[in-house]
């Protein structure tokens, strides 16, 4: 998953709004809560797909 550090520079370059699947972060030991602390958007995965324009992934995409 990204990092919450990664996604505050993210912010700071200017990427208007970034969402983060809710329990991306779980495997990397990161908290939901770290990555609202840096100002992204916590989804559902239908949102993440539905509403970005960029999509970052560290795994292949599961058809579900």
């Amino acid at each position: 998953a990204i990092t919450p550090q990664n996604v505050a520079l993210m912010l700071k370059k200017g990427f208007y709004r970034i969402f983060i699947e809710r329990g991306a972060g779980e495997q990397s030991e990161y908290s939901d809560h770290a990555y609202e602390n840096v100002g992204a958007t916590l989804v559902d995965h239908k949102t993440v797909w539905s509403e970005s324009n960029v999509i970052l992934k560290v795994r292949p995409p599961q058809i579900e």
